[in-house]
């Protein structure tokens, strides 16, 4: 569990998220209980952490097939570029195929032109999408109620 929350939050950070909403108990509760809200794999060089990825099930209108949202993919810096993002890919789409998932979809920071290329690489289409939010509070005053 330390690994992941320190993986959660160094992309968190990398990306201008916060990170205080993140730990140990949360990850544990949502992730590891009786009806676990995701997966992850953790990926490995010389026996140590070096990336995760974190997803849950998805569901396409369009197709009307059942997938997989990849919520984060991570990879440390120092380990960049030697093939472990993929390998974490293959994994979650390896996982995906014996639930019988037949796509992964998943969100980039615009500015990211190396994870571009990879994707482009591995055969990712890409889509023009903006990406919307609705928080705690303004979905609970949405809802109607005080968060």
């Amino acid at each position: 569990m330390p690994t992941l929350v320190r993986f959660c939050r160094a992309l968190s950070r990398e990306e201008g998220d916060p990170v205080r909403f993140i730990t140990a108990d949360k990850l544990l509760a949502a992730g590891f209980g009786r009806r676990p809200e995701f997966r992850t794999h953790i990926a490995e060089l010389a026996g140590r952490p070096v990336g995760y990825t974190f997803d849950h099930d998805a569901y396409s209108s369009c197709y009307c097939e059942r997938g997989i949202f990849l919520v984060d993919l991570y990879v440390v810096p120092r380990a960049r570029r030697r093939g472990v993002a993929r390998a974490l890919l293959a994994a979650v789409a390896r996982a995906g195929r014996r639930r019988r998932r037949t796509f992964i979809w998943w969100t980039s920071i615009p500015g990211n032109a190396g994870a571009h290329a990879f994707y482009a690489g591995i055969g990712a289409r890409e889509f023009a999408v903006r990406e919307h939010v609705l928080g705690t509070e303004a979905m609970a005053t949405l809802a109607g109620g005080r968060g």
